[in-house]
């Protein structure tokens, strides 16, 4: 089974059969993060930091609850709106979505650890840039280049961490 396929709407989970707009059914806190999480994907789209439907940002809605707002699937940056993005707990429960489309499984898995792992962030950002796509294909990533350790280094950071995809290699 792909890792990339939508999660399904759980039964007895608010869908897309949800009476009134979006904006009526949340609080103003959460419309406020709804706006400003839109206007980071709409800004990404300007800039070209998208991979079609594979990247994702999302942001924790405020209150008691942890849920957090992401992407629907199969929607590129340019089609997301504030009354499109999913809400979605951190054991991966759809609470809220008005497409029907459900989520990415990745998408939620990378954003659900740090959510969880970092209850300080507010949104968590994830992008596969062409730059950051070809830094990848190197052997060592920015590592690579010469001066860049030592800039991470000077800022405190100790040593460069990546991101892999596929399995794990010894």
């Amino acid at each position: 089974m792909s890792n990339v396929s939508s999660l399904p709407v759980q039964s007895g989970i608010s869908t897309a059969i949800n009476a009134g707009s979006v904006r009526d059914r949340v609080s103003p806190g959460e419309w406020e993060v709804r706006v400003k999480l839109v206007a980071a994907y709409r800004i990404a789209a300007l800039k070209r930091w998208t991979d079609h439907i594979y990247t994702h940002f999302s942001a924790r809605v405020p209150g008691p609850d942890e849920h957090f707002l992401i992407n629907a699937f199969g929607l590129l940056f340019d089609e997301i709106k504030a009354s499109n993005l999913v809400k979605v707990d951190i054991d991966g429960a759809i609470v809220d979505d008005s497409t029907g489309l459900g989520i990415n499984n990745a998408g939620y898995v990378i954003h659900s650890a740090i959510h969880a792992a970092r209850p300080d962030l507010q949104a968590v950002l994830h992008t596969h840039t062409r730059d950051g796509i070809a830094f990848s294909t190197q052997k060592n990533g920015v590592a690579d280049l010469p001066a860049f350790p030592r800039v991470l280094r000077a800022r405190g950071v100790p040593r460069l961490r990546r991101h892999r995809a596929g399995p794990r290699r010894a």
